[in-house]
């Protein structure tokens, strides 16, 4: 779950929470699992939980009380980006997990930038010469573009990757 949703700083569900949310669920796939090709003859193959690893990647996560400690940590993942511990059987994803990473933490400082030059001008922030704040994709750092142009990289390593909506690799405009 998005983080901004479990500590109830954002009221409203936007686009870029099913962004995160799905962003967690690769995260998570790519730390704590691994693919155990079959044995000869055998139907033992396939996804399994990653071993030889002291501790899974992120597995606090799953042990807070509090929504608001899980999203502090959540929180603190983008905006203090960290060494990520891939499983090596998903190191392909890395491009991928980083460049969406990058794509929230840009539009988180964006977002902080924009909330902060609306305090330090107080009354005047709603003049138009300041503009209003696109929280739905965070200054169009989070949409679609964020996702599918990483999966791009990904084409050539992965077999069988079908890209079934493939737009110009230009951002597109959002509004201001």
């Amino acid at each position: 779950m998005a983080h901004g949703l479990l500590d109830e700083s954002e009221a409203l569900h936007l686009y870029r929470h099913d962004v995160e949310s799905l962003f967690y669920v690769m995260l998570i796939m790519t730390t704590h699992y691994e693919i155990q090709l079959p044995t000869k003859g055998k139907k033992d193959g396939g996804l399994r939980t990653r071993r030889g690893v002291e501790e899974l990647p992120y597995q606090q996560w799953f042990n807070q009380a509090s929504y608001r400690t899980l999203a502090s940590l959540k929180n603190t993942f983008f905006m203090k980006p960290t060494h990520l511990n891939l499983s090596p059987a998903f190191e392909d994803f890395r491009g991928w997990i980083l460049g969406v990473r990058r794509s929230f933490l840009k539009g988180f400082r964006v977002k902080q930038d924009h909330i902060e030059l609306q305090e330090y001008a107080g009354e005047e922030s709603e003049d138009e010469a300041m503009g209003t704040f696109d929280d739905e994709t965070l200054g169009g750092h989070v949409d679609y573009s964020a996702l599918i142009n990483p999966v791009r990289k990904l084409k050539g390593k992965l077999k069988g990757l079908i890209i079934r909506y493939d737009p110009p690799t230009g951002r597109a405009k959002t509004r201001r």
